[in-house]
């Protein structure tokens, strides 16, 4: 092993690494937040994972620069494996009831330029305690809409990989470079891997929006990633309007933020009903499948 030392095996209950187009510009986080508020409402315990240095998804869920001693930077800075369960807060807010975080924060950039030895497996490290996998049974990593070093280390951490794009030609394009990646890390660091699928967001009733995302659907096979048909994200003023409200989107009122809402409830069921293993003397545990 790089480090030189045995890396430990997953141990949560799934750890799903939620990743935006090379491209950028897919506003990302809402997915994850949304998903973790519907997994919740589902009865399963959420831990969001800000791997993200502008935490958005830290700010989404109500939680400030005052509200945390620990943040992800301390994390992947830590030499322990199970570091990031002293970094584990409640949402701030009753809206995200059931949704746990470890918050990250500006710091965590210098992060990026890390080039020591090991330096991929430390998220994966950190998440390797059993009290985490007896906690929750969904984490949901965040990470910056750009394969960067933060993202390597999410997916070197992960299960399952999600990835997120947009039915535009530049955010369509890069999403075979972003299969092309996941599979990288796949290949090198981490062979439990899988990608889930590949997710629209931010889909307009347009006719060049139909025609981008009826060439991706064509072009799965090729890829050799799923199209989740079935999911698709609707452009809709509610979605930002929640994040700064620092809610789910179903805790607005009136029939667009439900549109929203139930997209992201049967993403959360999705990903909650994947194929389970059983670790070494625990319980059944969600690790195959998709991303």
């Amino acid at each position: 092993m790089l480090t030189g030392q045995p890396v430990s095996r997953l141990t949560s209950h799934l750890l799903l690494a939620g990743v935006a187009n090379q491209q950028g510009g897919v506003g990302t986080t809402s997915t994850p937040v949304n998903v973790a508020a519907a997994a919740a409402a589902q009865q399963r315990s959420v831990l969001v994972v800000d791997m993200d240095p502008q935490a958005n998804a830290t700010a989404a869920l109500g939680v400030g620069d005052d509200d945390f001693e620990l943040a992800i930077d301390d994390v992947l800075a830590a030499p322990d494996d199970g570091a990031a369960l002293a970094a584990v807060i409640p949402a701030a807010r009753p809206a995200w009831a059931g949704v746990s975080l470890v918050p990250s924060r500006l710091a965590l950039a210098k992060a990026e330029g890390d080039k020591r030895l090991g330096n991929e497996f430390r998220l994966r490290r950190a998440l390797s305690h059993p009290q985490l996998a007896a906690d929750f049974d969904l984490v949901l990593i965040d990470c910056p809409p750009s394969v960067s070093d933060l993202t390597i280390n999410a997916l070197v951490a992960a299960t399952h990989a999600l990835i997120i794009t947009e039915p535009s030609a530049p955010a369509t394009a890069g999403t075979a470079a972003l299969v092309e990646s996941v599979e990288a890390v796949r290949r090198y660091y981490n062979p439990d891997l899988t990608i889930a699928g590949v997710l629209m967001n931010r889909m307009p009733a347009t006719r060049e929006a139909a025609f981008r995302y009826q060439e991706l659907v064509e072009g799965q096979d090729e890829l050799g990633v799923a199209v989740w048909t079935e999911h698709t994200i609707p452009v809709r003023a509610v979605v930002p309007e929640a994040l700064g409200a620092q809610v789910p989107v179903g805790a607005l009122a009136g029939t667009r933020g439900r549109e929203v809402a139930d997209q992201y409830a049967a993403i959360a069921a999705r990903l909650l009903a994947l194929d389970t293993v059983t670790l070494p003397g625990g319980e059944p545990t969600r690790v195959g499948g998709v991303a």
